[in-house]
């Protein structure tokens, strides 16, 4: 999918895995996060968002494991009781993309406004196959 659609037709095929309304890729800069594709499922044809400081995104939580990281609702999760985007950001999961050294220098992820169903799975397994071929797609830092 990747090489016939690009990395915007491989994140919709992702995205219509899941009942995730966003599918992005995001790439590490400094202490933000910047946007390098995203799917919206509800408005196709949203911009990318502008960088945003990676305090306010559960993709700071992957970073910082080098780790997955899900929660199918932030309200009742107390992992994120102190978390930014708790109350905006119902629903996360998302996978790192890392460098050849093994650091996380970004993101893969699906998340929601609204909480997830507990039988909304999302196969982290292949998630986690997948940033080896988009790390390339981060840009060069």
């Amino acid at each position: 999918m990747l090489k016939a659609e690009g990395l915007s037709g491989a994140l919709r095929y992702l995205n219509a895995l899941t009942p995730y309304r966003f599918t992005g890729l995001f790439a590490l800069d400094g202490d933000s996060l910047r946007n390098v594709a995203l799917v919206d499922r509800v408005e196709p044809a949203a911009p990318t968002w502008a960088p945003f400081h990676k305090s306010k995104a559960y993709c700071s939580l992957v970073i910082a494991s080098n780790s997955p990281f899900e929660t199918r609702d932030a309200m009742a999760d107390d992992r994120v009781t102190d978390h930014a985007a708790r109350t905006s950001v119902r629903s996360y999961c998302g996978v790192p993309l890392m460098n050849p050294e093994g650091r996380a220098i970004g993101t893969l992820c699906h998340f929601d406004y609204a909480p997830q169903a507990a039988d909304a799975a999302v196969d982290l397994e292949f998630m986690l196959e997948l940033p080896r071929l988009l790390t390339s797609h981060l840009p060069a830092r």
